[in-house]
C-alpha cells in the first residue's frame, strides 16, 4: 500500500491518525516540506479533501507534540497549494485548541483568510512586520519569511492578473517599494528581483513560474552532481598562511575571522548567508559566517559536550555531518584534547567551507577523510570503513539536522548501514518552531530503538536562553 493510500486510511478516525501521524511523522514531513510545487501539486484534490476530515483531525489529542506538528506542517502546505479552505479549516482548529500560532502562520493568516484583492493588499504592511519579526527572532533563515512573501504574491497574481491585473501591478511596486527601502531586513536578497522579472501577462502561467523559481530559492529543485572526490584541503591562501604553525583554538579562530571580516563587512555579503543556511560560495561568506553565527555555535556546543565523558572511550573517529567550517570538530578538540581524536571525516556539500573545516583540524589530527557531497547524496561505500577496535564513533549534528534540505528518513539508513559498534551522537540546533523541533526528536527516537540511551536533552525558545538565542540539545548513545 502506497503512502498516500495509507494516509487516507488513516484519516478515517482518530486512532488510526493518532498512530498513522506518530509511526509516519518523517514521511508526512518530507512529502510535505521537501516536495517542489510540481510534485505536491499533483496531489492537490487528495489535500483538498482534508478539510472535509476536519472532525477527525479535531478529534487528535494535541498534548502529543506530533499531532500539533501536523496541523502545522498541513497549514504551510496549504499555504504553498493556495488553499484556502484547508487552511482556514485547520487555522479556526488551531485558534480552537489554543495551539501555538507562530508568526509565519500569522502572517499566512492575514491573506489566507482574505476575500478580495482589496483586503489582500490592506494585509500587506501588516504581513511584512510579522515576516520581518520572524526573521529577526524566530528563525535563522531569511528563506521562510521570503516564501511567505512570494506565497501571498504569487496567489494574488493567480486570481486577479487575468480580471485585476492593474491591482497586480500595484501589489508589484508596493514590494519593489519595500525591497528597494531596505528598511525590512529578511528583503534583503537579489532572489526578489528574480520575482519582480517574472511576466505577469495571465496567458503565461506566471502563477507556476513564481513557483518554480521558490522551488530553486529553497533548494527543492534536483542538484547536480557536481561535488569535488578525493581530499580537500585549503592550502596556500592568505588564511591558510596566517594558520600555519599556529595552533589556534575555536575562539581564537572565531576572533581571527572577526578581525578579518571587520575590514570588509557589508550588508551583502551578511544576508547571502541566508542566517547561516546558505551553501557557502567565496571566501567573504567563510568570514561573515564564522563572524555572525561562531559563537552561537560554540555556545551551543559547550552545553552539549557537558555531559561528555572521554573515559568512556580510549579513542574517537569524528564524523561531522554538514560540518561547515568545522567547528563542531574543532569544538570537540579543543575540549577534550587532540589526543583521543584517531580521525575525522567531515561531511559537506560547500567545498570552500569543506577545506577551510580540513584546515581547521589539520594542525591536531593527521587522520582526515573530507566528502564534498550533500546528505542526500551520499553512498554508504562513502561512509562505510573498517572498524578500528577501541575506537568509538561520535557523530557532531551542529545546526543540521533542522533544516529541510534532505530526507531523514535516507539519513537514518544511512547511519545504520555504515557503521557498526557503539556510536555517540551530539545535535545542536536553534529552536525555530514545533515542526522543526519534532523533526529532531524523530531522528533521535528512530535510532534510539538501537539499544539507545539518552544522555541530555535541553530545548530552549528563543529569548529563554543566552543573548536572547535558542538551542535544541540531543546527546545520545546507540549501539549498531
Amino acid at each position: 500500500m502506497s503512502f498516500i493510500q495509507s494516509y487516507n486510511n488513516a484519516l478515517s478516525n482518530p486512532d488510526s491518525l493518532h498512530e498513522f501521524i506518530n509511526s509516519n511523522f518523517d514521511k508526512i514531513y518530507d512529502n510535505y516540506s521537501l516536495s517542489n510545487h510540481e510534485n505536491i501539486s499533483k496531489n492537490r484534490e487528495e489535500f483538498s479533501r482534508l478539510a472535509l476530515r476536519i472532525n477527525t483531525i479535531r478529534a487528535l489529542d494535541f498534548n502529543a507534540k506530533k499531532n500539533e506538528a501536523y496541523v502545522n506542517l498541513v497549514l504551510n502546505t496549504s499555504v504553498r497549494l493556495g488553499d484556502l479552505f484547508v487552511f482556514q479549516q485547520f487555522y479556526r482548529l488551531l485558534v480552537e485548541k489554543n495551539l501555538n500560532q507562530s508568526n509565519l502562520i500569522k502572517a499566512s493568516a492575514l491573506f489566507m483568510l482574505s476575500r478580495s484583492s482589496h483586503d489582500f493588499i490592506n494585509a500587506y504592511d501588516a504581513m511584512l512586520n510579522l515576516l520581518e519579526e520572524t526573521y529577526k527572532n524566530d528563525t535563522d533563515s531569511n528563506k521562510e519569511p521570503i516564501a511567505i512573501l512570494v506565497y501571498f504574491y504569487a496567489l494574488f497574481v493567480k486570481y486577479f492578473v487575468e480580471f485585476a491585473r492593474e491591482n497586480v501591478l500595484i501589489l508589484k511596486e508596493k514590494i519593489k517599494t519595500s525591497y528597494n527601502s531596505k528598511t525590512y531586513a529578511f528583503l534583503n536578497d537579489k532572489f526578489i528581483e528574480d520575482i519582480f522579472a517574472v511576466d505577469l501577462d495571465y496567458k503565461t502561467d506566471s502563477y507556476t513560474n513564481i513557483q518554480n523559481l521558490l522551488d530553486r530559492f529553497l533548494e527543492r529543485h534536483e542538484i547536480p552532481s557536481s561535488y569535488i572526490t578525493g581530499f580537500l584541503l585549503e592550502q596556500n591562501t592568505d588564511y591558510a598562511l596566517k594558520l600555519n604553525g599556529n595552533n589556534l583554538n575555536i575562539s581564537e579562530i572565531q576572533e581571527l575571522n572577526k578581525r578579518l571580516y571587520m575590514p570588509i563587512q557589508s550588508n551583502e555579503i551578511f544576508y547571502s548567508l541566508g542566517r547561516g543556511t546558505a551553501i557557502l560560495a567565496s571566501e567573504k561568506q567563510l568570514l561573515a559566517y564564522m563572524y555572525a553565527h561562531g559563537k552561537k555555535h560554540i555556545a551551543k556546543l559547550k552545553d552539549a559536550f557537558k555531559i561528555i565523558n572521554t573515559a568512556d572511550f580510549k579513542k574517537v573517529k569524528l564524523i561531522d555531518w554538514g560540518c561547515g567550517q568545522g567547528i563542531a570538530s574543532k569544538m570537540f578538540i579543543d575540549t577534550f584534547g587532540a589526543s583521543v581524536v584517531n580521525s575525522v571525516t567531515l561531511i559537506e556539500p560547500s567545498e570552500c567551507a569543506l577545506k577551510r573545516a580540513s584546515l581547521h583540524v589539520s594542525n591536531d589530527v593527521e587522520n582526515i577523510k573530507t566528502i564534498n557531497k550533500g546528505f542526500d547524496e551520499l553512498e554508504v561505500s562513502d561512509l562505510k570503513e573498517e572498524s578500528i577496535p577501541n575506537v568509538v564513533n561520535v557523530h557532531l549534528f551542529s545546526n543540521v539536522i533542522d533544516m529541510d534540505f534532505f530526507n531523514l528518513s535516507s539519513l537514518i539508513n544511512k547511519i545504520e548501514q555504515s557503521f557498526t559498534g557503539i556510536q555517540y551522537i551530539i545535535l545542536s540546533s536553534p529552536y525555530i518552531d514545533v515542526a522543526k523541533t519534532e523533526r529532531i526528536n524523530l531522528f533521535v527516537s528512530k535510532l534510539i530503538l538501537n539499544k539507545g540511551m539518552v544522555l541530555l536533552e535541553e530545548t530552549k525558545t528563543k529569548g529563554a536562553w543566552i543573548n536572547g538565542w535558542s538551542k535544541v540539545i540531543r546527546v545520545f548513545k546507540i549501539e549498531l
